[in-house]
């Protein structure tokens, strides 16, 4: 699992992508992104998590994103990117 906090934005994307790459490479299960944490993303945050679908997807594994906020939610629906990565339900709902 890879946790994530504070802002996903150009100036953290470069760490979060060597620790999910890390993640990708130490295995063959789905990786999960932890987002419970994170305040803000922007469209650098998000490629970050698009690339990681997109290469994950071509060894039949899944990116799962778990815990994200109403903000980060927000964002990967008004780029409908919440139809094409795998979003764990808040807890509680299911």
């Amino acid at each position: 699992m890879v946790c994530v906090s504070g802002r996903l934005d150009a100036s953290s994307a470069p760490v979060v992508r060597e620790q999910i790459r890390t993640a990708v490479e130490s295995g063959t299960a789905d990786i999960v992104v932890d987002l419970g944490l994170v305040e803000w993303i922007d469209a650098t945050g998000l490629a970050v998590l698009v690339a990681a679908h997109r290469r994950l997807r071509t060894q039949d594994r899944r990116l799962v994103l778990r815990g994200c906020r109403p903000g980060v939610r927000r964002a990967l629906a008004v780029t409908r990117l919440n139809r094409v990565l795998m979003l764990e339900p808040p807890l509680g709902v299911l």
